[in-house]
């Protein structure tokens, strides 16, 4: 479940969206943008490959908002590649 990270619920950047990339995946948004101080975002790439739908990769960024410190992490699972 890609909004199971911690607070979530329908105040205003906290509910999940889904957008489409140039190349036609699916992109399934979720975060916390304004409650507390822990904040974070995720995005699940959903492709269709070999007529079934993947989730082909995965970026999640947190930081927090008194420390300003943070940190992202983007992961291709069709490739392996990730960092």
């Amino acid at each position: 479940m890609v909004w199971g990270h911690g607070w979530h619920g329908p105040l205003a950047d906290t509910v999940p969206w889904l957008t489409l990339a140039d190349n036609g995946a699916l992109q399934l948004h979720s975060g916390n943008s304004s409650i507390g101080r822990g904040r974070w975002s995720t995005m699940l790439t959903i492709a269709f490959r070999g007529g079934d739908y993947r989730v082909a990769g995965v970026t999640h960024s947190w930081y927090d908002t008194l420390e300003l410190s943070g940190s992202e992490c983007d992961v291709n699972l069709l490739t392996g590649r990730g960092g």
